[in-house]
Formats: C-alpha cells, sequence, structure tokens
C-alpha cells in the first residue's frame, strides 16, 4: 500500500493531467478550491466522508448526488475515483500539492485574499495586477471571506504576507506607542 505522500504526489500529477485537458482551468481551479472549502466548514460532510464505518461506495453515491450539478465534470469524475479509494481525506494536501506543480509548470504563483467580505472581481484582478507587478510572475488569487478580520485585507502568495488590516495596524500602532 502506497503512503499518504505518494498518493499525494499522484494524484496531484493526475490532477494536472486532468487540468491541462480542461476547456476552462479557471473553473476547474475555483471549483477544486470550493469543494475544499466546503470539506473544510462543514464538520457534517467531513465527519461523514472520513467515517471508516461508512463503506466508500455510499461516500461515493453521495458525493455524486451533492456535487454532479454544481461541478466541473472531469474534477467531480476525479474526486469519486478518490473517495472509491478511501482516498478523499487527503484533498486539501493534494490541492495544495497541484497548486505548487501547476505553479511551477506554468510560472504562476497562487495566492489568497483574506478579507471580511466580498470583493468585485474586477478588484481582484487590480490586485493580481499590483501582485504580479511587485513580484515579477503571475499571481492568481482566491477570495477567502475570514469573518475574524474586522476591516481591510491580507493577501497570502506562498511564503509572503501582505497585511494591510485594522487588526495589523493596531498592533504597529501598539508597539509605538509601547516604544
Amino acid at each position: 500500500m502506497q503512503n499518504d505522500n505518494q498518493k499525494i504526489k499522484n494524484y496531484s500529477r493526475a490532477l494536472l493531467s486532468i487540468i491541462k485537458t480542461s476547456k476552462n482551468e479557471v473553473k476547474f481551479r475555483d471549483d477544486l478550491n470550493s469543494f475544499c472549502e466546503l470539506l473544510e466548514t462543514n464538520s457534517k460532510l467531513k465527519s461523514f466522508l472520513s467515517s471508516s464505518t461508512i463503506y466508500d461506495e455510499g461516500k461515493v453515491k453521495t458525493l455524486h448526488e451533492l456535487l454532479s450539478t454544481s461541478i466541473n465534470e472531469s474534477l467531480l469524475h476525479f474526486l469519486l475515483i478518490m473517495a472509491s479509494q478511501g482516498d478523499i481525506m487527503l484533498i486539501q494536501d493534494i490541492k495544495q500539492q497541484f497548486l505548487r506543480e501547476l505553479s511551477e509548470s506554468e510560472n504562476i504563483r497562487f495566492g489568497e485574499i483574506h478579507t471580511p467580505y466580498e470583493i468585485p472581481q474586477n478588484k481582484i484582478v487590480k490586485l493580481e495586477k499590483i501582485m504580479s507587478d511587485y513580484l515579477k510572475t503571475e499571481v492568481s488569487l482566491q477570495l477567502k471571506i475570514d469573518k475574524s478580520i474586522s476591516g481591510g485585507l491580507k493577501i497570502v502568495v506562498g511564503d509572503m504576507v501582505f497585511d494591510d488590516t485594522i487588526e495589523k495596524r493596531l498592533s504597529q500602532m501598539r508597539k509605538q506607542i509601547a516604544l
């Protein structure tokens, strides 16, 4: 039996092959992110899919019913295969490995915008342009709603963090006052 690290690499390579033949890479990536976020935020679904007392066939059927009308068809088949093999809970790690490999193959850096509210797509595109110019490589940003932020935004690209939140500004002010 393969260890999880090898499975993650193999699944990631399979995702790379799938996305290369996908007609809409952006939707594919967005759907993958949406599924991972759903799994992260829906404790009942996470508990169901991670349960060892539920047969893999039941997980496959549930995922198919849940996702068949709302997700990229190739990604759906990929997730169903993972579920049938009992590997669906590796999806977060697979996504991270996949994004690393995709960014290497396409010279794209992926990141996230953390903010407490929705941002219009045209603003996200402007932020991507600013970050691309700053980092001198193409940057693709995914919006993450984070209610722990009072205001402002934080952009994370790889190990770099650009923090312009109210919390960060208050922290800086506290440090200045303490001097």
